[in-house]
């Protein structure tokens, strides 16, 4: 009998601290946050490019591209942002980036070889 009222107040005691330490997420809808997006080419053929690393770094920001050329970054708060373009065999890429909410925040990036 003891181990069982042991056993259901562990589970009791468990629960109760595993739900009342949950914290509450905030909806996509309360955070104040954009999107930015764009596609990565070849400066020379035009050709899209797929698997280059685009990075924000001040928000630890790092995605790659589709087989496409194209990325999205979720989650970015506004402001204006360096983006990094790198991928092997091509110069890395830099850009500013202005990251608005309800704007258009899509970019087109050039890649030259080396």
């Amino acid at each position: 009998m003891k181990k069982t009222l042991f056993v259901i107040l562990a589970i009791l005691s468990i629960s109760a601290y595993t739900f009342g330490n949950e914290r509450e997420k905030p909806s996509s809808g309360d955070m104040k946050t954009t999107t930015v997006a764009g596609k990565v080419v070849d400066k020379a053929s035009g050709e899209s490019l797929a698997g280059v690393t685009i990075k924000i770094s001040s928000c630890n920001k790092v995605v790659y591209t589709d087989l496409e050329g194209n990325f999205k970054i979720n989650d970015v708060t506004p402001g204006t942002y360096d983006l990094e373009a790198a991928f092997i065999s091509y110069k890395q890429n830099n850009k500013k980036v202005k990251a608005d909410l309800g704007s258009d925040n899509t970019v087109r990036l050039e890649l030259e070889n080396l």
